[in-house]
Parts: C-alpha cells; structure tokens; sequence
C-alpha cells in the first residue's frame, strides 16, 4: 500500500479578520468557513455580550451556541470549562538554539508528534502539531524534521514517547523508538494511568497567583490540539472506569502531550515508572490507533 501524505493539522492554512477563518481541509478538500458573532462590530462589546447572555440558562448553553465550543459532542469533555481562548490562546515565538520538548505517539493510521517550550513566565507552550495519515514511521518522522529544521534552527530537542514504542512486531525486527533512534531521535517514557497524565494538564490550565494560566497554546499551530481541548476530547466508560476516549483522531494529540508530562520532572515531580503491563495504559503502536 502506498503511503499517504500528513496532515498538518487538518488544514494548511488558517486566515481570516475577527470573527472570521477560512481554511481548506486537507482531509476532504472541502473550504471551511468559521463564523463567530464578533464578526460583527456592534456585538463585540462586553456589554452587549453580558446583555445577551441573560437569554441562555447557564454558560455552558451560552458556549455551545454562541463561543463555537465543541462540548455538544457525546460525553464529558475532558477538559470542558478549562480551557478558554481569549485566555490560554497564544502566538508562539521561538529564539535560535531555544530547548524544545517533543511529544511522539506511534502508529500506522494517525502518528503524530507535538512540539512545545517553557517561556520565560514558566508558563508550558504548545508551539506546532503534526499528525499523520496513512503513512509509515521512517516516512512521517521525515516529513516532521523537513518541517522544522528552518522553523526552530539550532533548536535543542528534548523528546518523549508512548511506552507501547517498545513493543516488537512480527512484521518488523525494529520497534518503533528503534526507528525514531535510526533519526538520530532518542526518547524517554513513563508508564503512568491516562487519568493522573489528564490531571497534570488540568492543574496547569489553572490560572496562577499571578494571573497567568500554566498552560497556553498557539492555536494556529496547534488547531487539533485547540479543538480537543475546547471539548473535542472527551471520557468514555470503560470497565466502569471513566478514561480519556480512544477516538482515533484526537487521541493521539493529546497523548503526545500527555507523554511529556508524564516524564518530565517539572510536571510531574517524583514519579516512579510502572512495571506491570496493561493494553490500556501502554496504547497499541501495531495497530495504528
């Protein structure tokens, strides 16, 4: 089967004025149109947005109809109420020679990889996402390097993986960290409950004593990452046992992220790795989902 090429994001451009994006979906060709009401000059003011807000019974109501929120989608958002646009939205800039960490999660069908910085407020920055589509390893970790060498040059790079990256194929005598060290890519991992890995990124959504949030994110480069955050991402009942959903397209974003929070000693103080093995927990880098 010939490999397909990736989606950065699911468009390759996002422009637009206030209140309004345009962008063509790599996916399906099709042209999208984001409308939001500040596109009108008359409704941008806090007062006629306060006004109108009477007319909904809650806030969640005012979101789903009138912010573009994506918590209508079935179950309970991961990260609904937390995350805010007008809050934790950012333009990420980087500085020649800058540490970057990298987030990878493995898989035929949807790789993907997510590339972030600490700011000099402490402050966790998600910079760039890059997801795959149809597409080999050795193929999608090419296609990454050619698109940040000349964005982040002299970049140090730190990288993270999803522990299942270490399971050997009867289809391949290499796994998949193993490809990602053939590039030069030497990643660390933590087995820890998808859960404890959420919990993490909620805390940092909070907003600290100095009023800034942990957390922010450049929408532009990262719009999967927005949107899942937004609600796209939600918990299913598994085992009786609320956990992240395996949806097969969000997922694998949010486990990059999740895989370097888990890790990396600033997030996550004081971890010990897990030794038992669990299909939940550890993923499955050999079916692609």
């Amino acid at each position: 089967m010939q490999d397909r090429k990736m989606v950065d994001g699911p468009a390759k451009k996002r422009v637009g004025m206030e209140g309004i994006k345009w962008w063509r979906n790599i996916r399906n060709g099709f042209m999208c149109v984001e409308l939001h009401y500040t596109a009108d000059k008359l409704k941008r003011g806090k007062f006629r947005k306060e006004k109108a807000k009477k007319g909904y019974p809650d806030d969640r109501s005012w979101d789903q109809e009138m912010e573009i929120d994506f918590t209508t989608i079935s179950g309970r958002a991961v990260f609904g109420g937390l995350y805010k646009s007008e809050v934790h939205n950012t333009k990420s800039e980087y500085a020649d020679g800058e540490t970057l960490y990298r987030g990878w999660d493995f898989g035929f069908i949807h790789p993907a990889c997510l590339i972030t910085k600490i700011n000099t407020k402490d402050q966790w920055v998600w910079m760039k996402e890059y997801m795959g589509e149809n597409i080999i390893l050795p193929r999608f970790i090419e296609e990454v390097r050619s698109g940040i060498n000349d964005k982040y040059p002299n970049a140090v790079w730190w990288d993270y993986c999803d522990p299942a990256g270490m399971q050997h194929s009867d289809k391949s005598e290499k796994t998949s960290v193993d490809i990602l060290n053939d590039y030069g890519i030497f990643p660390t991992y933590t087995v820890m409950h998808p859960n404890d890995r959420v919990k993490i990124i909620q805390n940092l959504l909070a907003i600290r004593k100095d009023g800034s949030p942990g957390l922010l994110i450049d929408e532009d480069g990262c719009p999967l990452c927005a949107e899942a955050m937004k609600g796209a991402y939600v918990f299913s009942n598994t085992q009786g046992q609320e956990k992240p959903q395996k949806d097969g397209w969000y997922e694998h974003l949010m486990e990059t992220a999740q895989y370097i929070v888990a890790t990396m000693p600033l997030f996550n103080k004081g971890n010990k790795e897990r030794k038992e093995f669990d299909p939940y927990l550890m993923g499955d880098s050999l079916t692609g989902y």
